[in-house]
């Protein structure tokens, strides 16, 4: 009989794949809640680096609004005022209603890029959660601290959350088509938001084996899954926004929490080998082979 192959020492990508056919937006926070009822700690940790990541998000606001809509942004919309007052002397009733609506539109993107941006910049205390929980289920895993390896770290985090904020941007402006640009909108920050809540696991990963971050390709239908509720928070202009980050989180906790539980209770179960060895001709059934349910 051929020896057993050794387990990875952490969940690799095909295991991660296989566990998202299990996920949803829901069961994320139902995993996230219990994680932290379980992990000591978790809870202060979450709460001091969400209320960091909101004020940087007033401060990035502030800062988008004063370098960047007083002075480019603004002149533009008055510009484009003036130019309906003179050219369409019959349209002038809708200049003002349409210099408000333009500067309504600016504002709530400039809020949800300042959103976005601040928890991009809070990537590190991000992977501190993720850290946490990994070494709750895998005591001893951590790697030890290096300034280079927290640098690269944090670049690479920062420059995967700028991608997907700019995609998510994209499909958010397409919602302003009618019909079908809601349909592909919604998807399409379903699609990316189901990224958003896997990739900082994955890239906490990477630091031990770069493997887990390429390969197989998340399916669709898995990254859709996992996200569709945060493309409901995204169509909720302002309080829809404030809430992603607060949610978001919570649900890469959960995620984090299912597959490292899923992880635990794989490498304890009994090697083929050892279920051989169990299995006795009194009992033709045999071992059950049924992996429990992760906790």
């Amino acid at each position: 009989m051929e020896p057993a192959q050794p387990q990875p020492a952490a969940p690799d990508r095909e295991f991660i794949l296989a566990q998202l056919r299990q996920l949803h937006g829901l069961t994320l926070f139902h995993q996230g809640l219990k994680a932290f009822r379980r992990i000591p700690r978790l809870i202060p940790q979450y709460l001091l680096g969400l209320l960091l990541t909101l004020i940087l998000a007033a401060l990035l606001f502030w800062a988008i609004d004063v370098f960047l809509y007083d002075r480019f942004l603004r002149p533009v919309i008055l510009s484009i005022g003036l130019w309906i007052d003179s050219g369409w002397s019959w349209l002038q009733f809708l200049s003002s209603p349409t210099q408000w609506i333009l500067r309504f539109l600016c504002w709530v993107l400039m809020f949800f890029v300042a959103v976005k941006l601040a928890c991009a910049i809070m990537g590190f205390w991000i992977d501190l959660l993720i850290e946490k929980v990994i070494h709750y289920h895998r005591p001893g895993s951590d790697l030890p601290f290096s300034v280079q390896r927290f640098l690269i770290s944090a670049l690479r985090s920062f420059w995967v959350a700028c991608k997907s904020m700019v995609l998510t941007l994209g499909f958010l402006i397409l919602g302003f088509i009618p019909i079908l640009g809601l349909v592909f909108s919604f998807i399409g920050v379903a699609c990316s938001s189901g990224a958003d809540i896997l990739n900082p696991y994955l890239l906490v990963l990477a630091e031990r084996d770069p493997a887990v971050f390429k390969g197989k390709r998340v399916p669709m239908i898995s990254r859709f899954r996992l996200g569709w509720f945060q493309a409901l928070m995204a169509i909720i202009p302002i309080l829809g926004w404030i809430a992603m980050p607060i949610l978001v989180l919570l649900q890469i906790i959960g995620a984090v929490h299912w597959i490292e539980s899923a992880w635990k209770t794989n490498a304890v179960k009994p090697t083929t080998a050892d279920a051989a060895e169990l299995t006795r001709p009194s009992d033709p059934a045999g071992p059950s082979t049924a992996a429990p349910e992760p906790p």
